[in-house]
C-alpha cells in the first residue's frame, strides 16, 4: 500500500509521560515509512519532550510537522473525561481529514477514550484505518465493578464488546500480552496485533562495572508507588533494621501516587515515612531512600537508576498480565540487571535473552537471593548479565520495531 501521510496522536499524556515509547515509536513509524510525512498531535510539553529525545539522538525531524492540541484532564474514575475525549477525537479526525491522511496510530488510549473513538468512527464515514496503542489499561479488563453501574457501562471490557468499527485495530505490546488476552477473550482474537515495545537506550552499551566488594549494593525500585511498592519496603526493613546489614541500601526512583501522598502527608507527617497504615513500624522511614512527591525530571530519574546496582520488581503477577512492566525495559535501557517477580511478559523475554537477572518465584524467594548478593557479590555474573543485556536487547530497538508497524500497516482493513 501507498502511504503520503501518517497521523499519531497522544490524547492523554502530557509533559514527561510515555515521552520515551512515543519518541521511539515515532522514530518506529519513520524508519517503517520514510519517504511519508508524518503529523504529530500531543500536548504541548509533550511535544517538546519528544523533540528533545529525538534531537539529543541526532534523528532528523524532517518529515514530521507538530501540532499542538488540547488533551482530556485525568480523573480517577476516568468517565469525568468522556467529554474532553470526544472532543479530542472530533480535532484529530478534523485535522485528519484537512491533511489527507491515510492512517492514524493512537499512542495510548482510555476506558472513555475507546468509547469516544469507537461511536465517532461509527457516526463518520473515515477514510483511513485507525490503530491504537493499549498500554497499562489493558489490565482493567478483567477488573469487575460490582457497586458502580456507571463504571460498569464505561469499563473497557464493556467498551470493546461494543459493535467494532471495520477499520479499527489495537496494537498491544509483545506476544505474552497478546496470548494472556486471548485466554478469556478470544472473540477479539481479530481485532488485536502486536509488536515489541520500541525502546530507546540510555545507555548505549558501556555497563559501567567496577569491583563492588567495597561498594555499597544499590537495590532500586522504578516508577510509582502504585505496584510492588508494599513488598519492596518491606524487603528493606527487614535487611537493613532486623539483619542490620551495612553494605545494602534501597533506593526508590520516582515519584509516590498523589492520592497516596496526601494520605501519607497527613497522617505521618516525615517526608521519609513510607509505611501505609497497616505496615507503619518504627523505624522504617530510614529504610528506602529517595523518596519524591513530585515526579523527577528526565535527567534526575536517569542520574537515580544510573546509581543503582539492580533493579527489585515485586509487582502482584495477577495485576499485570496484559500490560508490559516498564521497570523491566529500564532495567535494558539502563543495563541494570534486575529481581523480577515472575510474570509471563518477563519470562517471555527470559526466554529470549537469556542470562539477564532473577525470576523469583516468591516474595521469598526474592529475598533469598538479595540475601545472597549482599553476601558474597558474584562479580563475573553479573558482568555476563549486563553484557547478554547489551547484546540481546537489540529486538526493541526502532530498526526492528519499524517492520511490525509497516506489517500491520500493511494488513490495515482498508485493503
Amino acid at each position: 500500500m501507498i502511504y503520503n501521510k501518517i497521523l499519531l496522536v497522544e490524547p492523554q499524556c502530557a509533559g514527561f509521560e510515555h515521552a520515551p515509547f512515543n519518541a521511539a515509536i515515532l522514530q518506529s513509524v519513520m524508519l517503517a515509512f520514510p519517504s511519508v510525512e508524518i503529523l504529530f498531535l500531543a500536548e504541548g510539553e509533550h511535544i517538546v519532550c519528544v523533540r528533545k529525545y529525538l534531537q539529543e539522538r541526532s534523528i532528523l525531524c524532517d518529515q514530521i510537522q507538530w501540532n499542538k492540541i488540547t488533551i482530556p484532564k485525568g480523573s480517577l474514575t476516568n468517565w469525568f473525561r468522556l467529554p474532553g475525549d470526544y472532543k479530542c477525537c472530533k480535532t484529530v479526525f478534523k485535522i485528519a481529514r484537512e491533511n489527507g491522511v491515510d492512517s492514524i496510530l493512537f499512542l495510548s488510549i482510555t476506558n472513555t477514550g475507546l468509547l469516544a473513538l469507537k461511536t465517532e468512527m461509527k457516526e463518520q464515514k473515515l477514510p483511513f484505518n485507525v490503530f491504537v496503542v493499549f498500554h497499562a489499561v489493558l489490565n482493567s479488563i478483567e477488573k469487575t465493578h460490582k457497586l458502580e453501574l456507571w463504571n460498569r457501562m464505561l469499563g473497557l471490557k464493556s467498551v470493546l464488546k461494543l459493535s467494532h468499527p471495520a477499520k479499527l485495530r489495537y496494537i498491544v505490546h509483545g506476544t505474552p500480552i497478546y496470548k494472556q488476552l486471548m485466554v478469556n477473550n478470544a472473540i477479539l482474537k481479530d481485532q488485536f496485533e502486536t509488536i515489541d515495545i520500541p525502546t530507546f537506550w540510555f545507555n548505549k552499551g558501556d555497563s559501567n562495572l567496577s569491583d563492588k566488594k567495597n561498594e555499597k549494593i544499590r537495590f532500586g525500585f522504578l516508577g510509582s508507588d502504585m505496584i510492588g511498592f508494599e513488598r519492596f519496603e518491606t524487603l528493606a526493613n527487614e535487611f537493613i533494621v532486623s539483619k542490620k546489614v551495612n553494605n545494602a541500601e534501597f533506593q526508590f526512583v520516582g515519584h509516590l501516587y498523589p492520592v497516596r501522598h496526601k494520605i501519607i502527608r497527613r497522617i505521618f507527617p516525615s517526608k521519609n515515612s513510607v509505611r501505609y497504615f497497616q505496615h507503619f513500624k518504627k523505624g522504617s522511614s530510614d529504610v528506602v531512600l529517595g523518596l519524591s512527591y513530585k515526579p523527577l525530571t528526565s535527567e534526575e530519574y536517569c542520574s537515580r537508576v544510573n546509581n543503582v546496582t539492580y533493579v527489585i520488581w515485586a509487582g502482584d503477577p495477577e495485576r499485570c498480565k496484559l500490560a508490559g512492566t516498564g521497570t523491566f525495559i529500564d532495567t535494558l535501557s539502563f543495563v541494570k540487571p534486575g529481581i523480577f517477580l515472575r510474570n509471563k511478559y518477563i519470562e517471555y523475554y527470559f526466554s529470549k535473552m537469556g542470562d539477564i537477572g532473577y525470576l523469583c518465584d516468591s516474595v521469598e524467594e526474592i529475598k533469598k537471593v538479595v540475601q545472597e548478593i549482599l553476601a558474597e557479590f558474584p562479580s563475573e555474573r553479573y558482568h555476563k548479565k549486563c553484557e547478554n543485556i547489551i547484546s540481546k536487547r537489540n529486538i526493541f530497538e526502532p530498526e526492528n520495531v519499524a517492520s511490525q508497524i509497516r506489517d500491520i500497516f500493511d494488513g490495515g482493513l482498508l485493503q
